[in-house]
């Protein structure tokens, strides 16, 4: 079982040990960005990625208080979700998840719906997808949903609608392409026609980029070899590309492989990346990258 987990807030010798992150307050709009601009001109961010499970861990409790409160500790000021309900009334009581953890961390939102057509008792259109949520001081510019596609390759096989969500973000004067997906959970086949699709949609453009998920595929797999000739997988540039993120701690579960992921493009460096913490709150480990971003000419 390979684990090696970033400690919130104690730097590069974090990584490789065991234990979680230390408690922090819950994050609201007065609260100090990690980032800074660095003497080599560079800016530096910190990234949280992590599917929340709609907010259910491997105890079967429903909690959103538990993911924000966890997004808190790691101190991170861009954060992309997977797996977000909206006003879905089975599972996540009509919650609106976007905006209550916008709210409850005191940071800006965008959401992106991946489906929609739900038969619902909430007084609201339900919706399910993934969510990007930035510090107060780094605002959003704007932002884009691709759909992505899904070949039906075994008849009456399970289909669910898979998408990419474009935010773009002002960090210190600079625009930053910040990607979120969630692919086919069934086939590769379905993994690799959204791979090509998302490497199409992030393709000529000149901000630098971060590009994270859950891709539903292994370290050596077919996507992510498509994905990591053009981009740098930030757990693997800090030798920590066998971190393990699913599924989660609970008892007798522990996490198996590694299908989340934080890529960036040339003109971003990587610090550190590894799993925020080790946790039950959701099916998946969160993961952190700490990153560096140059400036524009």
């Amino acid at each position: 079982m390979n684990r090696r987990t970033f400690v919130a807030g104690a730097g590069a010798a974090a990584l490789g040990l065991t234990g979680t992150a230390p408690v922090g307050a819950v994050r609201d709009g007065s609260s100090e960005s990690h980032s800074s601009e660095r003497a080599d001109g560079t800016i530096s961010i910190r990234v949280l990625n992590w599917n929340i499970h709609h907010g259910t861990g491997m105890d079967g409790v429903y909690d959103l208080r538990r993911i924000a409160d966890l997004i808190a500790r790691s101190g991170a000021e861009l954060v992309a979700l997977q797996e977000v309900d909206k006003h879905l009334a089975s599972r996540s009581d009509c919650n609106d998840q976007p905006q209550r953890l916008a709210e409850r961390l005191g940071m800006h939102v965008d959401y992106a719906a991946n489906i929609t057509e739900y038969e619902s008792t909430c007084d609201r259109q339900s919706r399910y997808g993934t969510a990007v949520l930035t510090a107060q001081e780094y605002p959003i510019l704007d932002s884009e949903h691709y759909g992505l596609p899904s070949p039906q390759v075994e008849e009456g096989a399970y289909n669910e609608p898979r998408g990419l969500q474009e935010t773009t973000v002002q960090i210190e004067g600079e625009r930053i392409r910040f990607y979120t997906t969630h692919l086919d959970h069934l086939f590769e086949r379905r993994r690799v026609a959204q791979v090509e699709a998302i490497l199409d949609a992030t393709a000529d453009v000149s901000d630098p980029q971060v590009i994270t998920g859950d891709f539903n595929a292994t370290p050596g797999s077919r996507p992510i070899g498509a994905v990591t000739d053009e981009y740098v997988d930030a757990f693997a540039v800090v030798g920590n590309g066998d971190s393990y993120t699913y599924p989660g701690v609970y008892t007798d579960a522990a996490p198996e492989k590694r299908i989340d992921y934080v890529f960036v493009s040339d003109d971003v460096s990587v610090d550190d990346a590894g799993i925020a913490e080790e946790t039950l709150v959701s099916d998946h480990l969160p993961t952190v990258a700490d990153l560096r971003i140059r400036r524009s000419a």
